[in-house]
């Protein structure tokens, strides 16, 4: 194994905790009861100043107000698949370059 391998995976491990996070976090805001708990309020802590830019964004448009559920999670989610899918494609084209 060498240490582009071992980079791509790391950050494809991160994206994908982060992709649970997310999950967990928009379960939990669908339950009220679990609000209080200490892995929203944590996972909270953490996504919220990432989704905080996307919202303040998308409130720009009167479509992006008007929808019942909360499109700034659905872009993040996007974002990050987005970002998996470069690490994986980068990691393809450096390995190709530099060999295994």
């Amino acid at each position: 194994m060498n240490a582009l391998f071992i980079i791509y995976r790391v950050l494809s491990i991160l994206l994908y905790a982060f992709d649970v996070l997310l999950l967990i976090n928009a379960i939990c805001s669908w339950v009220p009861e679990w609000r209080m708990s200490r892995v929203y309020i944590l996972s909270s802590r953490i996504i919220d100043p990432i989704l905080r830019p996307i919202r303040k964004f998308m409130w720009r448009f009167d479509w992006a107000r008007r929808c019942p559920i909360d499109l700034s999670f659905i872009v993040l989610v996007l974002i990050t698949r987005f970002l998996d899918g470069f690490v994986w494609r980068l990691y393809l084209l450096l390995s190709t370059f530099i060999g295994n």
